[in-house]
């Protein structure tokens, strides 16, 4: 058994205390420590937001958040958001546009509409869908719901109401057993058997499903927080360059200034605004899933990842960091600190670039597939071309062989060598059948894509329909 850990934060206004498990999910210490049901366990998997709450004032599932990460945090719920003026106009909305139904999910919304409107008060329609993204309903009342939000907003406005802006707490924590603030005193935890979190949305889904099938191999519960180290914590531009901490999350990431167009709509298509404001790209990685929708982007940018351990520390090519599906090379006495890589020069000439996502839905999906491409076209004659597909083997494909044969030619050469570089990339994608797709599908719809970019790069598309 893990050692006694206590975690204390507020929830709706009132100071709580709590000894639990480091990877106990702050559902159930909502539910069965605190006695607040109006947060609701719908998939436990963070894909329906039935258990949404505000940390911080940013939206999350709950069923992804561990306890070890809580330390110090601000939590609203629906129940504790129900006491104020802008939950009855939003509650009117909801009834007045007929968008309650069967109710389940009737409280992820209202929470995810309250966190959409207290940073853009006037959202435009897709803004409405991409801040309820991560909320589903059984009873398929989406338009309705959408017309509510469009009725709250105009509630809120005529009875001038405005929400709290609130921000993460800035204030300095003390370093505690399980919230390092010191990369040397992560490492001593590393090598207790502990394991480093900073987002966990992955990982306490999995620890939690094992620990209800297999609770005598769900191990410990050993995690240390990683959200108190500076150095993983920093994102920053220098001599051309991004550098992004393992804990910074996916959504300050795509709110950076700096962070280039087709690594923001990459890490758009990950999960839904509650994952997003948790999540890390540092995560995304270590996972080492071929499906992971960053990795494409990161293998084209020629991404480091920059690691500290007991031997000092390493920058190791993220085509060299994954080894495999969940395997990397990250030693047991390590940490990541850091990723890095070179920002793309889009005003250089004719820049190009496409990211696309083939999924079963358009939010909070699983890729099928994955594919990312950068090139530059000047003069009709390709000076840059990369192409990374993921989803397609056990790794992500990235094939130098072909951009180098792409590199240099002309719009005539790429129209005329086009089979000779889709052979190439054809002999590479080796996708498997699963639940998600047919691998003959994958490596079809794969080849198609790589055509339809090579074409575009190229400016050979002539007759063809350009749209996807």
């Amino acid at each position: 058994m893990s050692p006694p850990f206590t975690v204390d934060f507020e929830i709706d206004g009132r100071s709580v205390s709590l000894e639990t498990r480091p990877d106990r999910r702050l559902l159930d210490l909502i539910r069965e420590d605190v006695g607040i049901t109006g947060v609701r366990e719908g998939c436990g998997g963070g894909e329906c937001g039935a258990c949404s709450v505000l940390l911080d004032g940013r939206l999350i599932n709950s069923c992804c958040m561990p306890a070890v990460q809580m330390k110090g945090c601000n939590i609203t719920t629906i129940d504790g958001f129900a006491k104020t003026e802008e939950f009855t106009l939003i509650a009117d909305a909801f009834a007045e546009a007929g968008a309650v139904q069967c109710g389940f999910c009737t409280p992820g919304f209202i929470m995810a509409t309250a966190a959409l409107l207290s940073h853009n008060p006037r959202p435009t329609d897709e803004d409405i869908r991409t801040g309820l993204s991560g909320i589903l309903c059984r009873c398929t009342g989406y338009t309705m719901v959408i017309e509510a939000v469009k009725i709250a907003v105009e509630k809120l406005a005529a009875a001038n109401l405005q929400f709290n802006q609130q921000t993460p707490t800035s204030k300095t924590m003390k370093a505690t057993s399980l919230s390092p603030q010191t990369i040397a005193d992560a490492i001593r935890l590393l090598n207790q058997g502990y394991r480093p979190v900073a987002g966990g949305t992955d990982l306490i889904v999995r620890r939690h499903a094992l620990l209800k099938s297999e609770p005598k191999n769900a191990g410990t519960g050993n995690l240390f927080s990683c959200r108190q180290i500076v150095e993983t914590n920093r994102m920053y531009q220098e001599n051309g360059r991004l550098n992004i901490g393992s804990s910074v999350s996916l959504t300050d990431i795509i709110g950076f200034p700096g962070c280039p167009p087709l690594l923001r709509k990459a890490l758009s298509s990950i999960g839904s605004p509650g994952i997003r404001n948790a999540a890390t790209l540092a995560g995304n990685i270590c996972n080492a899933g071929p499906a992971a929708d960053s990795l494409p982007v990161l293998y084209m940018l020629n991404a480091k990842i920059h690691t500290s351990g007991g031997s000092g520390t390493r920058d190791i090519s993220i085509e060299d960091f994954i080894t495999g599906p969940g395997r990397t090379l990250l030693q047991p006495d390590e940490l990541v600190l850091s990723i890095c890589f070179k920002i793309p020069d889009e005003a250089a000439g004719e820049h190009g670039w496409i990211f696309k996502k083939v999924g079963t839905r358009a939010a909070n999906a699983l890729a099928k597939l994955s594919v990312a491409a950068l090139w530059k076209n000047a003069n009709n004659t390709i000076t840059d071309f990369r192409l990374a597909i993921g989803a397609c083997a056990p790794t992500v494909i990235r094939s130098f062989e072909a951009e180098q044969l792409i590199i240099g030619s002309t719009t005539r050469e790429l129209e005329q060598h086009l089979p000779q570089y889709l052979a190439v990339y054809g002999k590479l994608i080796r996708p498997i059948d699963d639940q998600r797709s047919t691998a003959a599908y994958r490596k079809n719809t794969a080849l198609k894509l790589i055509e339809h970019i090579i074409k575009t790069a190229g400016n050979i598309h002539r007759n063809e329909n350009k749209k996807w």
